[in-house]
């Protein structure tokens, strides 16, 4: 063997232990990179499979759904709804009411409020008593057309008709009166009412009943001039107590003669000495 293959077997004599170990770690490393690298290119593959979608796909997603039967249970309840409001509550419209029937005349005073039956929040209702004035109550009745005037026995229009309706109403019916005539039956139903809450009505003349008590002295004066008229004894005045006025006394009615009867004249004589 010649010098010169002497010194090549030398030069590539056998690998040392450490030098295999390294070699094992080289290899085991780029074995190790090449499988994450193709790990990390499946995951790639698959987050841009998710991500990416075809205009078909976007398509279907978006479309509307598969049309099908919906059913929900049926029930009956009221729907309500609370609004809490914050406000200041005032009157819209004010009417000014002045009451009629005061008294009036001599010995009558200032209208004066001397009753109010009612309370904030109380409800007024038709025919019910709202204040007296003066002793004299003031009261509603239901009505569209203003009370313009005063109505008595005799007075016809539509206001009439309106006061019997309001009284037809509360009960008190007009009896026989023809619509929108104030005749006996409209005058019994107001009175009726003015007695249900407590009151007499005042005379359609405000004179204080003088008118009817002269009326009435006359019904009775004539009266007793029709008697004395018939009498076969002759006149003989009204009974004693029973004249005008209260007063005892043989005043005589209209057309009577004051000569005392026949047969009493002696009587009478006899007591005038």
């Amino acid at each position: 063997m010649s010098e010169a293959e002497r010194v090549v077997e030398r030069t590539e004599a056998p690998a040392t232990p450490e030098e295999d170990r390294g070699g094992l770690a080289r290899g085991r490393r780029v074995v190790l990179a090449v499988v994450g690298g193709a790990a990390l290119m499946a995951v790639g593959g698959l987050l841009a499979t998710t991500l990416v979608k075809s205009p078909a796909q976007v398509a279907a997603e978006t479309g509307p759904p598969v049309q099908g039967v919906l059913t929900a249970d049926v029930e009956r309840r009221v729907l309500a709804q609370t609004v809490v409001m914050r406000g200041t509550v005032v009157a819209d419209q004010s009417v000014a009411v002045s009451p009629q029937g005061v008294r009036s005349g001599e010995g009558a005073g200032a209208a004066l409020v001397t009753k109010l039956p009612l309370k904030a929040g109380d409800p007024v209702t038709a025919g019910r008593l709202i204040a007296e004035v003066s002793g004299r109550p003031v009261f509603t009745l239901h009505g569209a057309q203003p009370m313009y005037r005063d109505l008595k026995p005799g007075s016809t229009g539509d206001d009439v008709a309106q006061l019997q309706q309001a009284l037809r109403e509360l009960g008190h019916g007009p009896g026989g009166d023809a619509r929108g005539v104030f005749g006996a039956g409209t005058k019994a139903a107001l009175t009726a009412h003015y007695r249900a809450i407590g009151y007499e009505p005042l005379p359609a003349v405000a004179d204080g009943g003088a008118a009817l008590k002269a009326a009435r002295e006359a019904v009775r004066s004539a009266t007793w001039a029709v008697e004395d008229a018939s009498s076969p004894t002759g006149a003989a005045g009204p009974p004693e107590g029973t004249g005008p006025g209260g007063k005892g006394g043989a005043t005589p009615g209209p057309g009577a003669s004051a000569s005392p009867a026949p047969g009493a004249g002696a009587g009478a004589a006899t007591g005038a000495g």
